[in-house]
């Protein structure tokens, strides 16, 4: 007597498949108009940026990519092509460039004023952030290390505010870092917040299509 098929296996690995295939799929990059590459990063989506959380303190990492500063540069400008891009690009573009978004975790408390021991903490910390940050990060690539050259420090009074500092790495532009470290001194007695698997994250950020 022929024994029947037993076509469970085949099922089981047909789903396999159709699940690996939505998995790789959301990995891909996504290809994005000149607006929504712009409003993807400026508005810091949250696919465009890494995050870590310590102590209450939330830490935001996003890449900068050479097209959106262009883009940036170019707003208002009306010339969003891709010859006006990559001149602004080749002339102006930082391919190392980060900015790291730092909150308060769970509130819309002022992060400068979280956990302060007294007024001179305030100002001490305004002070780390406009002159000791290049000293607190840093990247690693392989075995070597990546030190921070500009950096610019901001603030926002929105509902929920925040400190940024836009830095750029002194790595060539092939040198993509591993990981960034932040030593924090500034909010969290000098914790290391690691921003690991960067490799990953760059490769599932947008493509500019124009």
């Amino acid at each position: 007597m022929t024994r029947p098929l037993n076509n469970k296996p085949t099922i089981r690995n047909g789903l396999g498949v159709f699940v690996l295939f939505l998995f790789c799929s959301s990995c891909q990059r996504q290809d994005m108009t000149a607006t929504e590459y712009f409003n993807h990063f400026n508005s810091f989506q949250s696919e465009s940026y890494i995050e870590k959380s310590e102590n209450g303190v939330r830490y935001k990492l996003q890449y900068r990519p050479k097209d959106f500063q262009a883009i940036n540069a170019l707003k208002g400008s009306g010339l969003i092509d891709r010859e006006t891009v990559d001149n602004q690009m080749d002339s102006f573009a930082d391919a190392q460039l980060y900015c790291l978004r730092i909150e308060v975790d769970s509130s819309g408390e002022d992060i400068l004023k979280h956990n302060l021991t007294d007024q001179a903490d305030y100002f001490r910390r305004l002070e780390l952030l406009n002159n000791a940050f290049p000293r607190m990060t840093w990247g690693m690539s392989g075995r070597d290390t990546i030190y921070t050259g500009f950096h610019h420090f901001e603030r926002t009074y929105k509902l929920r505010p925040f400190v940024q500092v836009l830095f750029s790495l002194n790595g060539n532009e092939s040198q993509n870092p591993d990981e960034i470290v932040f030593e924090d001194y500034i909010f969290n007695n000098g914790t290391e917040i690691k921003f690991e698997e960067l490799n990953q994250y760059h490769n599932r950020l947008p493509k500019l299509k124009l």
